[in-house]
């Protein structure tokens, strides 16, 4: 699990250093949905976690 997430912030990361080059001059959000053993569920911001 730690390793998909390492993963992924790093290529959130990569997005948003690169989002103008597929976006444009838009505002890129990104984000991971984590559900937990009860079924609640949240949204992790991966560019925050990217330190973006």
């Amino acid at each position: 699990m730690n390793e998909l997430r390492a993963r992924q912030a790093q290529d959130a990361e990569e997005l948003v250093l690169r989002h103008e080059e597929w976006a444009g001059t838009a505002t890129v959000s990104m984000y991971r949905c984590e559900v937990d053993e009860s079924g609640g569920i949240r949204f992790a911001d991966l560019a925050e976690e990217a330190g973006t």
